[in-house]
């Protein structure tokens, strides 16, 4: 059974142990489905782009759900204002 944006413990596979979200981004830009992996800094994520693919690619993958929600990083100010000085820099040397 897939949960969306819940946080899950791998219960089996190479990857036992690391944690899973899937994200159901079908209304958002993609228009499909984010699964994304993780065990301390480090991280993997796919994108399927329908619900039967998704399925496809879970099946046989034994998840503990837990009730914790999954909330994508967002930026922090310090990123955004990197960010806009990188593009005032890029636009001065033409780019």
């Amino acid at each position: 059974m897939v949960v969306f944006n819940k946080i899950g413990l791998l219960l089996n596979g190479k990857l036992k142990g690391w944690n899973i979200a899937v994200q159901d981004d079908t209304s958002g830009e993609t228009g499909g489905y984010y699964v994304f992996e993780w065990s301390g800094k480090e991280g993997f994520d796919n994108w399927y782009e329908n619900l039967d693919e998704l399925q496809i690619n879970l099946e046989g993958v034994e998840v503990k759900w837990t009730e914790q929600a999954y909330v994508p990083n967002l930026p922090t100010e310090e990123a955004i204002r990197k960010a806009e000085e990188f593009r005032i820099l890029a636009k001065k040397k033409g780019f």
